[in-house]
């Protein structure tokens, strides 16, 4: 106590402190589960973890089973449950031998930070019944009540979201309704030139398994509900283990993006940011936008929000994001093709270099020879260091 208020402690490990399990107790069968082999599921097998259960300590395992089990056996009705179970289940995110103390913010990251699973030589075992802490579960239950009542007062009157827009007396303050709603990109619930602007982020290749990291909330999800099944096969990244190919991928991300070129308007834009490292995944992205009906219009480079993480501190990781702007071929007076940043570092030429490849690509409806085009692009910009290859 500090203050009359709780604070997050970190603490070694006591004797006594029940941290594994002993031959003598059992797992759930859903935690027996082997880990099946995969990209980033070899991390785990690689580190000598062999079940799911492995992962979580013995109070940890303890609280997630207890209080799923007890959600599953509530009187009420199933939408409550199940809002209830998804706190629980998140929970699932920050198993003991996974989970890193981290000494710059001074607090414990979940097993999955930076899209992968740990690997760390300071494991640290978060307490899910601390009302104090990163990810404890009452404190997700308090995030989920706070969610529940913006959802209640949504219901009566429609969020709106402020925006400024240009006018003839300067900038003037407009509200925009806001609906919310999940589904799949492949087939959107828009009116066909409907939509103004679509914002979308498509997986960046195969850099995020979301696929594999998921399988660790599905296992638990089964403790909650055994008849649940997870079906992997659509997801638009590459995945060598699964059988998913550059293909593949190329071939969904097509589709997602055909469908919100039909939900636009005849002027309208849509707006991708992407980067990799790899020229394959640049030039399935060319294939993709062509294939949508879509030409670039124009280019920026950002700083991402990822240059603090862990992962990519102190190395050579890409830390800008292409902004790619495209209207439908059939867009009437569609505007030149522009740079709207001034490249000034090594990283922003090699992506403004790889959106002019990408925009020749594209335009030419062939992304066989983006390398090429990447190369001379980056000889026009006087720039000899290639970031993708």
């Amino acid at each position: 106590m500090l203050k009359g208020q709780l604070r997050a402690i970190l603490r070694p490990v006591s004797e006594g402190d029940p941290v594994v399990f002993d031959n003598s107790m059992t797992l759930h069968e859903a935690l027996a589960i082997e880990i099946p082999p995969g990209k980033e599921t070899k991390r785990l097998l690689d580190n000598g973890f062999a079940r799911w259960g492995d992962l979580y300590s013995r109070r940890q395992t303890q609280v997630l089973v207890d209080g799923l089990r007890t959600v599953a056996a509530l009187d009420c009705p199933s939408a409550v449950k199940d809002r209830l179970a998804f706190s629980l289940l998140g929970a699932a995110e920050m198993p003991a031998f996974l989970s890193r103390w981290d000494r710059f913010n001074l607090k414990p990251f979940e097993g999955m930070a930076n899209h992968r699973y740990t690997q760390t030589t300071f494991a640290v075992e978060c307490n899910l019944l601390s009302p104090v802490g990163r990810g404890t579960i009452p404190r997700r239950l308090e995030a989920a009540t706070q969610a529940l009542q913006w959802f209640i007062d949504s219901r009566q009157r429609p969020p709106k979201v402020q925006t400024t827009v240009p006018g003839r007396r300067g900038r003037k303050k407009t509200d925009w309704d806001v609906l919310v709603t999940t589904g799949s990109s492949v087939k959107q619930a828009l009116q066909t030139g409907s939509v103004s602007v679509v914002v979308t982020d498509p997986p960046y290749f195969d850099d995020v398994q979301y696929g594999e990291l998921a399988r660790l909330f599905h296992v638990w999800l089964t403790v909650y509900d055994p008849s649940v099944t997870v079906d992997e096969s659509a997801e638009a990244v590459p995945n060598s283990t699964r059988g998913i190919s550059t293909a593949d991928y190329e071939a969904t991300i097509a589709a997602c993006l055909a469908e919100s070129r039909r939900t636009l308007k005849a002027n309208g834009r849509l707006i991708l940011t992407f980067h990799n490292k790899k020229l394959a995944a640049w030039r399935a992205l060319a294939g993709a936008i062509a294939a949508a009906g879509l030409k670039v219009t124009a280019l920026a480079a950002v700083l991402a929000e990822n240059q603090g993480d862990h992962c990519k501190r102190n190395v050579n990781a890409m830390l800008h994001d292409l902004v790619i702007e495209c209207m439908p071929t059939t867009a009437s007076r569609p505007p030149k093709l522009s740079l709207e940043f001034t490249p000034k570092s090594c990283a922003e030429k090699n992506l403004a270099a790889m959106g002019f490849a990408l925009a020749d690509c594209v335009a030419d409806c062939d992304a066989t020879n983006i390398g090429a085009k990447y190369r001379a692009h980056l000889e026009r910009l006087g720039v000899r260091k290639r970031h993708i290859e």
